[in-house]
């Protein structure tokens, strides 16, 4: 615990230096997506267009017409700049959340961290965009309820993604983003995992295996040419009334059976993805402004100030955010609750010594004589 509260201290500060205000808010308007981000406008176009790119293969595959949405429709994704950020905005304290969606009647709204694109290879944020996207699509589609462990085979299947120099694309590739998932979690038995009433059961602690469980099913029935058509009756049974247990037996046969082939599907060498063309490719017309330039009140701030070791770049800051468009600015003096005050004390002295008292002093004189704490 120390550890991390000292590491915490130390991007703290990094964050504090005038690269953090250098970016400029820029707004990406296109047929099915409205792209709201803290990042230039050269990443933000590139962004754009690959979801675009994904949302035109996507329906390619499902075979599925593709409907312009009105404006106010679209899908809006504000891309923040780091986790955390996402995080607050969830409400989340898991630490581990990447990015979450918002489904609304009059338009949905998603949120994820920094994109920063790695030529043919996607992001964790993009992943986690694409993955949600999918469920987006998967539910605008089915006319009856899928199972989860389907749904989210579904979302897993299509997150995965690589995007071709060439204009195309490939979905469906392995999803190595679960490999120590299927290696270390807790073990999820064939039978919950296609039936939910018995997943649900189960008395267990700990991450288990479910989603990875699931991609693993999911690109075995459409990928492998194993069992040619099983899921599609899966989902004829399931809309034609059948249980999650009597239409996985009725499409699958010995569920058994069925584990011990997905488990060797595992190991195998390769797996087969599906390669899209560009030519198959739709993306529409992208425009680009900067919200500043339209009215938009866009500012900065600085936090946490240190008084003494951080405030002299505080000048600076401003500058460069008044250059990228900032209308206005404010600061967060560093605050010190509980056990995090001897420590800060501790990372002063080992780094700062001869700075220490001045720092600790001027931070006592803002609360008189006290230090700055969380309450």
């Amino acid at each position: 615990m120390k550890t991390r509260i000292a590491v915490g201290l130390i991007c703290l500060w990094a964050f504090v230096l005038p690269a953090a205000a250098r970016a400029e808010w820029n707004e990406a308007s296109s047929d099915h997506f409205l792209v709201i981000a803290d990042q230039k406008e050269k990443d933000v176009r590139e962004f754009t267009e690959r979801l675009e790119r994904y949302h035109s293969g996507l329906l390619g595959i499902l075979k599925r017409a593709d409907e312009k949405p009105s404006p106010s429709n679209r899908v809006t994704i504000y891309i923040v700049r780091s986790a955390g950020q996402v995080q607050k905005l969830a409400g989340d304290k898991s630490g581990f959340l990447q990015g979450f969606y918002s489904p609304r009647a009059g338009g949905s709204v998603a949120f994820a961290s920094r994109v920063e694109s790695d030529g043919m290879n996607i992001t964790q944020s993009e992943q986690v965009l694409f993955h949600e996207y999918a469920h987006h699509v998967m539910h605008g589609v089915s006319e009856w309820a899928t199972p989860r462990w389907y749904s989210e085979g579904f979302a897993e299947f299509f997150s995965t993604v690589r995007f071709e120099k060439d204009g195309g694309m490939g979905i469906g590739l392995p999803a190595n983003h679960r490999a120590a998932e299927l290696n270390y979690a807790v073990d999820v038995p064939i039978e919950a995992l296609l039936d939910s009433e018995t997943y649900k059961t189960r008395k267990i602690k700990g991450y288990d295996e479910f989603y990875g469980r699931s991609w693993v099913l999911y690109h075995y029935l459409q990928m492998s040419g194993t069992r040619p058509g099983q899921l599609t009756k899966y989902r004829a049974a399931l809309a034609n009334g059948a249980t999650e247990w009597d239409a996985a037996q009725t499409a699958f046969g010995d569920l058994k059976v069925l584990d011990k082939e997905l488990k060797a599907y595992l190991n195998k060498g390769k797996m087969r993805y599906l390669p899209i063309a560009a030519d198959k490719l739709a993306v529409g017309p992208i425009t680009i402004r900067k919200l500043s330039e339209v009215g938009v009140p866009v500012g900065v701030m600085v936090a946490p100030v240190i008084p003494g070791l951080t405030d002299h770049e505080i000048p600076h800051i401003v500058a460069a955010a008044a250059e990228a468009g900032a209308k206005f600015a404010g600061t967060v003096t560093l605050r010190l609750p509980f056990a995090v005050a001897p420590l800060f004390e501790q990372w002063l002295a080992t780094h700062f010594p001869e700075r220490k008292e001045k720092v600790l002093n001027r931070l006592r004189s803002l609360r008189g004589g006290k230090r700055m704490t969380g309450e």
